[in-house]
């Protein structure tokens, strides 16, 4: 079970990870790497390889949007307000349609494009973590600017209720058209919220979240029983990002697909039963950011990330992104960054820092 204060969809991966098909250039040929359980659309079982169609490319990005690094990424207008609060309350998830600005969505879009490019065979289409940590210094850290923005902070203080944040994992997930895995009904970590921002208009079709309202006033759910050798292969796959499946057996509420135009914003309590299927659709894509925070006052969480492009290992740090914590201040901190940042390394690994600074970036291009 994951530890009470990370989500059961934290960040540890390994390498060997089952891959979702993702063409990749090998010359002026292309190839289709293979897969993970129910990784594609019509898989005849699971981890068995077997012919896709071709996968279109992610859809042109305005070239000035492109270059405009330094451009809002949140929308001056959003507000988590006193209705999304109560219907957060009610039903365990809120959906705001507008967050982002149109501009940072074909911005981010072309971010997300570059390291899709790039990505390492070790890292997962649908699992590329803490972006935000192992970005460059001398380049727009886009991810970091957007986990921290205050606008979203002021959200996520509303619904944890406390001004000292955490933010303890950031997470890329992309279903190409016609692949992506079935993710199983499943809750996050125990006292954190999660913040689900969509590139692309997503639907039924596409990968949407399901989830069941209401039910996280049932707390726990127990663990699915395995009882297949596909519940095994599973169990297997996800176990590599502390994600377990649920009983939702006997929940007397139905699931609701949760439709959210291109830079919406939905955000869910921990303990909310919620799953998403493949990318049915054959042209469109299901880009995805995903944000986890946590009171600064849960226990720190630690260990090692495979970074995106050269699959190495590094270690994951937490970051104070509003407020204060015991263990961390402008100076006197056990670790100094290269950028000045401090970082406190607790436990086996489990580090917290104010900024992203020269912690991994050295890595980039070994």
């Amino acid at each position: 079970m994951a530890h009470p204060g990370m989500s059961q969809a934290d960040s540890r991966s390994s390498p060997g990870v089952p891959r979702l098909p993702r063409a990749s250039r090998q010359g002026k040929r292309r190839r289709v790497e293979v897969v993970a359980p129910t990784a594609v659309v019509g898989s005849p079982s699971p981890g068995r390889a077997h012919k896709v169609h071709k996968v279109p490319p992610p859809p042109p990005v305005d070239a000035s949007a492109a270059r405009a690094s330094s451009l809002p990424l949140v929308l001056p207008s959003f507000e988590f307000t006193t209705e999304d609060h109560t219907h957060f309350l009610a039903s365990g998830f809120s959906v705001v349609k507008q967050f982002l600005e149109p501009r940072a969505v074909q911005y981010i879009r072309h971010q997300f494009d570059r390291v899709y490019r790039d990505l390492s065979v070790k890292v997962h289409d649908e699992w590329v973590m803490s972006l935000h940590q192992a970005t460059p210094p001398d380049e727009d850290n886009w991810l970091w600017r957007l986990a921290s923005a205050p606008k979203l902070l002021d959200a996520v203080e509303r619904i944890l209720g406390t001004p000292d944040l955490v933010l303890f994992s950031t997470q890329l997930a992309t279903k190409r058209p016609g692949h992506g895995t079935e993710v199983p009904w499943h809750q996050d970590g125990e006292r954190c919220c999660t913040i689900w921002v969509p590139l692309d208009t997503v639907t039924e079709r596409t990968g949407a979240l399901r989830v069941l309202p209401g039910m996280h006033k049932h707390g726990r759910l127990p663990f699915r029983r395995l009882e297949s050798e596909g519940d095994v292969a599973m169990f297997e796959f996800f176990h590599q990002y502390h994600l377990y499946a649920t009983c939702t057996r006997g929940l007397e509420s139905t699931p609701t697909v949760l439709s959210i135009p291109a830079g919406g914003l939905e955000i869910h309590d921990p303990a909310l039963p919620h799953a998403s299927g493949p990318n049915r659709s054959r042209h469109s894509w299901r880009r995805a950011i995903v944000m986890r925070y946590q009171p600064a006052n849960e226990p720190l969480v630690g260990g090692d990330i495979t970074h995106w492009k050269t699959g190495h290992s590094f270690r994951k740090l937490n970051y104070l992104v509003r407020g204060s914590h015991p263990q961390i201040s402008d100076t006197g901190c056990a670790i100094s960054c290269r950028d000045g940042s401090h970082a406190q390394w607790s436990g086996e690994g489990a580090g917290l820092a104010r900024r992203p600074g020269g912690d991994v970036w050295y890595d980039y291009n070994t």
